[in-house]
């Protein structure tokens, strides 16, 4: 029998760590799902949000690192979770010399393209249709106030982390296998410069792209699954 690999996957701004809990229904057995519950909300409600991303990676280091065990991990992240992945493998290797042995970037543009946008300093409810027009909130949820309301905060908050950004460079090209993922409908993620996600690894980079905007591993979590399953269960057994 040969040993799991730990996924451990990051929301987009806003999101809980609940949105991959369906997931375990379609993962391979031999894929334990890890979701990582940002700062603000779910179970650590009463954490402080972040005030920087070098906040956000040291709580998040300390979350995944009773799991960093020497066992094989792969990284999913989205959107944000996305820049969360990058910046985690940064951090994972300079304490503990470890590499994941793949990740999985999804409905984001490589990280040293900056986003210009400022939607951390609109008015609520400019950040309200901005959030509704995205996407982002299921559509019973849309003109429900009080809900809007209560997410606001940390999304404001997650956006902030996205928009004060500072790519670092000069980093090494990954040494193992990286999985683009991406709707063709996304508005903030322009198809020709995803490419460059290419020049992060010096092995393999695969561009996975489906018929949906900004959130479609929401509708179509089956597929984006089975890309998963089938790319990290040949790691399996190429490592046994």
């Amino acid at each position: 029998m040969g040993s799991k690999i730990k996924l451990f996957c990051f929301p987009h701004a806003g999101g809980l760590s609940s949105i991959y809990y369906n997931w375990k229904e379609h993962l391979n057995n031999d894929i334990e799902i890890v979701p990582i519950e940002l700062a603000g909300r779910g179970k650590r409600l009463n954490v402080p949000a972040y005030k920087s991303m070098q906040e956000a990676v040291l709580d998040i280091y300390n979350l995944m690192k009773p799991h960093l065990d020497g066992s094989p991990f792969a990284m999913f992240g989205h959107s944000l979770g996305t820049l969360l992945v990058y910046e985690m493998i940064q951090k994972i290797q300079e304490i503990k010399g470890m590499n994941p042995i793949h990740a999985f970037f999804s409905g984001r543009l490589p990280v040293h393209i900056i986003d210009q946008q400022k939607r951390h300093t609109l008015p609520a409810s400019e950040l309200k249709k901005y959030i509704v027009d995205l996407g982002g909130i299921p559509p019973e949820l849309k003109d429900c106030d009080e809900i809007l309301d209560m997410f606001l905060p940390i999304i404001r908050s997650d956006f902030k982390l996205v928009e004060t950004y500072e790519f670092k460079g000069n980093t090494k090209p990954f040494a193992f296998n990286i999985s683009i993922l991406h709707g063709y409908d996304d508005k903030l993620v322009d198809s020709q410069r995803l490419m460059e996600w290419t020049s992060y690894t010096s092995e393999q980079c695969k561009f996975y792209g489906y018929q949906g905007g900004h959130f479609f591993i929401n509708d179509f979590t089956e597929d984006v699954v089975k890309v998963i399953n089938k790319t990290l269960s040949t790691l399996i057994l190429s490592t046994n």
